[in-house]
């Protein structure tokens, strides 16, 4: 059995430009800007942990084998604008599948596969498998 995941969802990530904000912080006499984690990503990234252990569960997925070799992220996205970046969604994506579906992110190879255009009824594909083995040299 090839241990893969799929999960389809009926949204968009948000953009990592909404992921982190600036505060300003002091320290002592000086003051330093800091990032934060915005509630918006905080609120997108929970939503999208239920629905990937919803997946977990039906597809009877084992996160503990992506910690050895390299997976990919294979995603396609049904994007509300047409001149929306979906290469800025791989950050929160990530992020959110860390400690649910994913031991670490280090081995993931996030990459997309298809992009299509609704303004109505945006959506997010992912599937996470094994990569095969590299033929080629360095």
């Amino acid at each position: 059995m090839k241990n893969e995941l799929r999960i389809e969802v009926e949204y968009l990530p948000i953009s990592v430009n909404k992921y982190l904000a600036p505060r300003i912080q002091t320290v002592g006499r000086k003051k330093i800007p800091v990032m934060y984690e915005t509630k918006l990503s905080k609120d997108w990234k929970t939503m999208f942990r239920l629905d990937t252990l919803r997946a977990i569960r039906k597809q009877k997925f084992d996160r503990e084998e992506t910690k050895d070799g390299y997976w990919y992220l294979d995603c396609g996205f049904v994007l509300k604008r047409k001149n929306q970046d979906c290469n800025n969604f791989f950050k929160i994506m990530i992020d959110a599948l860390i400690s649910v579906a994913i031991i670490d992110d280090k081995n993931i190879m996030p990459r997309v596969q298809w992009l299509n255009k609704d303004t109505k009824h945006p959506k997010t594909v992912v599937r996470l498998h094994k990569a095969g083995e590299f033929d080629y040299k360095l």
